[in-house]
């Protein structure tokens, strides 16, 4: 409500099914209070699933939030943030790797294990072990599979530029990145 400011609200978060739930729940007491409220679901993750409503939302939403908030300082409708945000989604691709699993806070053992000597591809952003395990690749190796897997889809258009983001998810020191 206190986002509001009159001219409705955008929710937009990671296509995971405890967010889905909690935001659309969140959604519906916002309309039944007369907010407009549109959802915005990030789906960028190709390593989840082949199919493209299907995918989580992992390092993209970064891209989709700040393209959002950007076109809502300009002022725009709500209509044209929410466009903007669906088009940001579909050009954004995302795919992650980890060499170990994570290790939450409080907790002395990690969520999930990989083999030695091999690294886990398509891991979550909540500490989900990744869809398949491949044998370690050396850094030319692992930059060809990242870049075949997000730029597999180009969407449609006449544009040749990309932007990269490296996330760690909090395990990569800065100077690593």
């Amino acid at each position: 409500k206190a986002a509001n400011e009159g001219r409705g609200v955008v929710l937009s978060f990671g296509n995971y099914a405890g967010d889905v739930m909690h935001f659309g729940i969140a959604a519906e007491r916002l309309r039944s209070e007369g907010i407009d409220t549109r959802v915005v679901l990030v789906t960028d993750d190709v390593g989840s699933s082949p199919d493209a409503d299907q995918r989580r939302g992992i390092a993209g939403d970064f891209t989709v939030f700040k393209v959002m908030g950007a076109a809502a300082a300009e002022g725009l409708s709500l209509d044209e943030v929410e466009r903007l945000g669906r088009a940001a989604n579909d050009s954004t691709r995302s795919l992650g790797v980890a060499f170990s699993g994570c290790t939450m806070p409080g907790s002395a053992e990690p969520l999930f294990s990989i083999p030695s000597g091999s690294m886990s591809v398509g891991l979550g952003i909540h500490g989900e072990p990744g869809v398949r395990d491949v044998p370690r690749l050396t850094a030319d190796e692992l930059a060809r599979l990242l870049l075949d897997g997000v730029l597999s889809e180009r969407p449609v258009g006449d544009s040749t530029r990309v932007a990269v983001i490296l996330n760690g998810l909090g395990t990569t020191k800065y100077e690593e990145l």
